[in-house]
């Protein structure tokens, strides 16, 4: 689903012609004021060319960054047939110093490659597929990191996981399902979204499950388990009330909740259905999307940070949102009495996000990101860049003395835009900013670090 991806009209007679009667989701987002004086802005660094930029994300390599890049499409191209790729730019960094932005390829394809991620700092994951017949089925493949850096051009992904039917895969990070109680001690157990969208939507109905994976037992591969029904793209894991037993908070985009998950197993056991409880946090969001946890206003309370992903024509309007969360005090029973009584207070951030065409594919916004922007981060209030997605923009919203967000446009792609990534990747304090243009192939790089620095900017 993510991208929810812009279908340019050369893909809509590609899928004519195979008769693919079902919605094949777009990018989208919009925004408009411009920011007050003194206020944190981004300052242009770079461009630099790369086919259809989707994810993007960075690995820590010494004290230095490397840039890693998934990128996939749909089109059916004799003069790019395999667009499916993950990339990466050593010590981008210096990369962006001098200019240089020469970028290295994994010469073995993955299908469809979404968030690639870093599991204990040694090997390289990618979830992926999506939901038309040549990139499906979802799978999760791995390869040894050494291997990612020193044999891009030989070495081969290995399928962790390769699931049947029309399913995707997203993000998946590392948990501990067994709690307390391992079953056995050996090997590394993941959490996972599987989202499944079918063709013909009258056999089976849109929708997903969070699961999770752990080796098999003697063989290759991981084995899927289901923990619960809903999750069809992205998660966070938490721990809301810091019992070292992590919840989940899940936008769920078919079934259009954001929901709060946990289990009342007492070693925090994920495998025993019997025990995993849920509750909505909001049920009129529309199709939830990204979720971010984030002390927005400096108060020491963390905020739930999300959005939707909505069309033109769609009830709620696009919509950035943050919730105040009123956590129980002292002793309140069981670990349900205590996420049951949380008091969710949602407030309105952003509904401006004008979509380019009324599409019913077309949505937005999409990923959002909430960071301090500068070195002296103890007083500042977050910045949030926000993804446009199909409304073809990148924005920046930053939060005044009042509690009041200005908006800003700050780079517009003329196409879908992909999940920014903000990372501090040359050492100097200062977030840089990616933005992935995906349909006009390049990647904007730009900077909080103002161009001139006062004496208060630097004391560090």
């Amino acid at each position: 689903m993510y991208m929810l991806q812009r279908i340019k009209m050369k893909s809509f007679y590609v899928l004519a012609i195979f008769s693919l009667l079902f919605l094949i989701p777009r990018s989208a987002a919009v925004g408009g004021n411009k920011l007050e004086v003194g206020i944190a802005k981004l300052r242009s660094l770079a461009t630099f060319n790369i086919d259809r930029p989707a994810f993007i994300t960075s690995f820590p390599n010494a004290d230095k960054h490397d840039l890693v890049i998934s990128s996939f499409g749909v089109e059916i191209n004799p003069f790019n047939p395999n667009p499916d790729k993950v990339r990466y730019i050593p010590d981008v960094g210096a990369a962006i110093s001098s200019a240089n932005f020469a970028f290295r390829e994994i010469k073995d394809s993955v299908l469809w490659p979404n968030e690639v991620s870093l599991l204990n700092g040694e090997d390289v994951l990618v979830p992926g597929g999506f939901l038309i017949p040549w990139k499906n089925p979802g799978h999760i493949s791995t390869m040894k990191l050494k291997d990612f850096r020193e044999n891009y051009d030989k070495a081969k992904w290995k399928q962790l996981v390769k699931d049947t039917g029309n399913a995707y895969f997203h993000r998946v990070q590392p948990v501990n399902v067994y709690g307390n109680s391992f079953r056995n001690s050996s090997g590394v157990r993941m959490v996972s979204c599987r989202g499944r969208k079918p063709i013909f939507s009258f056999f089976q109905k849109a929708g997903g499950e969070m699961v999770f994976l752990e080796p098999k037992e003697g063989g290759d591969g991981f084995d899927v388990q289901v923990i619960k029904e809903g999750c069809d793209t992205f998660f966070r894991v938490v721990d809301l009330n810091k019992d070292g037993i992590p919840e989940f908070i899940i936008p769920q985009f078919y079934t259009e909740y954001l929901v709060l998950m946990w289990t009342e197993e007492e070693t925090g056991d994920y495998t025993k259905p019997e025990f995993i409880r849920t509750r909505f946090i909001d049920t009129q969001i529309g199709k939830a999307f990204d979720v971010q946890l984030v002390d927005l206003d400096l108060d020491g309370q963390l905020e739930i940070l999300a959005t939707n992903h909505q069309n033109k024509v769609e009830k709620p309007r696009p919509e950035l949102v943050s919730y105040k969360m009123d956590l129980p005090k002292g002793s309140v029973g069981t670990v349900s009495d205590f996420m049951n009584g949380i008091v969710f207070d949602k407030v309105l951030l952003s509904e401006d996000f004008e979509l380019m065409d009324s599409s019913s594919n077309a949505g937005s916004p999409a990923a959002v990101t909430a960071v301090k922007p500068g070195p002296y981060n103890s007083a500042e209030f977050p910045a949030i860049v926000v993804s446009g997605d199909g409304s073809f923009k990148a924005y920046l919203l930053t939060r005044n003395s009042d509690g009041e967000y200005t908006q800003e446009i700050f780079h517009d792609c003329e196409g879908t835009v992909g999940a920014i990534h903000v990372k501090d990747v040359d050492g100097d304090g200062w977030k840089e900013v990616f933005v992935p243009c995906y349909d006009t192939n390049y990647v904007a790089v730009y900077t909080f670090r103002p161009s001139e620095l006062n004496e208060k900017e630097l004391a560090i």
